[in-house]
């Protein structure tokens, strides 16, 4: 395959990225909201351009609390809110074309103690 000329394999022209975070601080704790988005433009996955991932937006978010005394701390995060569907990984091969997702929508809480 000739493939000058070609955008580079795995490499997307455009990414964007933003986030922000806001604290509130009060006497039951200090609360929290993180919010990050991530856009990329897509990119092709193998020098002959043909397999090619479309662009996707990817937002997380977490939502915090941390007790006065700093000895117990509790999050829900999500990532990939928008449920956005795109590859992980996309190969072709003599037997076809090989696709493995990217995670779906998924959600976390955690709980930290410090003693």
């Amino acid at each position: 395959v000739d493939a000058s000329g070609s955008q580079i394999t795995g490499a997307p022209e455009w990414t964007h990225t933003a986030g922000a975070t806001y604290t509130i601080p009060s006497d039951a704790g200090e609360y929290s909201v993180s919010l990050r988005a991530t856009y990329n433009d897509g990119f092709p996955w193998e020098p002959d351009q043909r397999l090619k991932q479309a662009s996707y937006t990817l937002v997380h978010m977490t939502l915090g609390w941390r007790s006065p005394s700093d000895t117990w701390a509790v999050r829900l995060t999500g990532r990939n809110l928008l449920d956005e569907e795109y590859s992980a990984q996309t190969r072709s091969s003599g037997f076809g074309d090989f696709y493995n997702a990217a995670p779906p929508l998924t959600y976390a809480v955690s709980v930290d103690y410090n003693f």
